[in-house]
């Protein structure tokens, strides 16, 4: 079975939150915390629910136990420096978020001029590197970036060459393709999605970028925990621009920066 397979449906608004990912005969899927009336419950679902943009513990369906939502502002320099402030559920978000306190799901802290925002990994892995469901397929296949994204040189000219799923990416996602290619940061935290799932924990490496986003979520006593992003910017520098890609035989060049918005607005309003 691939790495998208069937499971709980992704629009279903019972589910509350993503507890970690679980090894099972089908291979790495999610565990999930769903609510059944007034009671909750762990079950299993395919990794494909990453990709939903909105439904995966959505405060907007009243998932986390009734709270009310608020928006705020996220401004990040360097995502890489939240390394340091990371720390898993519990306390305060185990009132919120039913069964938090044995998750396996990191939170990362945003301080900003807006106030403190939570960020699950799951919301960063999506807008860093799940830009499809081949980008998933992709994520959790082991040494995929050796397998499918290679550097070669003809006439002296450095040239990227993406095949298998990595050879459906379009538009600004070429530019994500040569950030992979050309930085050993970036590399580190596609592999490191699969390294954390393969030890059933929901986290990933965070590169050298910058982020720019909205975040809308329930109101905690220190920060507001982020159930959702939209109209989210990724900004970081390439050591090369203009790489040239070659993509079933077809040669491009790299995109000038034009970043990937997971949402063209906020629609929360």
């Amino acid at each position: 079975m691939t790495a998208i397979d069937a499971g709980l449906n992704p629009s279903d608004p019972r589910i509350s939150w993503i507890n970690g990912w679980r090894r099972t005969h089908h291979g790495l899927r999610l565990e999930t915390v769903v609510r059944h009336d007034h009671e909750t419950a762990l079950e299993q679902t395919g990794a494909s629910l990453l990709l939903t943009r909105s439904q995966a513990f959505d405060n907007v369906c009243g998932t986390f136990s009734g709270a009310p939502w608020e928006v705020i502002r996220i401004e990040i320099d360097d995502l890489s420096r939240m390394l340091s402030l990371r720390r898993p559920p519990g306390g305060e978000f185990r009132r919120t978020v039913p069964r938090a306190g044995s998750s396996r799901h990191v939170v990362f802290v945003a301080e900003g001029s807006s106030g403190t925002a939570y960020l699950p990994a799951a919301l960063l892995i999506r807008e860093l590197w799940l830009w499809s469901a081949d980008a998933l397929d992709a994520l959790l296949t082991p040494a995929s970036l050796e397998l499918f994204l290679n550097r070669s040189c003809e006439e002296g000219r450095p040239t990227l060459d993406a095949c298998g799923p990595l050879a459906r990416a379009r538009g600004g996602n070429l530019r994500r393709l040569s950030w992979l290619a050309q930085c050993q940061d970036a590399r580190d935290s596609w592999a490191s999605v699969l390294t954390y799932a393969n030890a059933q924990v929901l986290n990933l490496r965070l590169p050298r970028a910058s982020m720019v986003a909205w975040g809308v979520g329930v109101r905690l006593q220190r920060g507001i925990l982020v159930s959702r992003l939209a109209s989210a910017r990724i900004s970081f520098s390439l050591p090369r621009e203009g790489l040239p890609i070659r993509v079933r035989g077809r040669v491009m060049r790299c995109p000038h920066p034009q970043e990937r918005r997971s949402d063209p607005q906020p629609d929360f309003w």
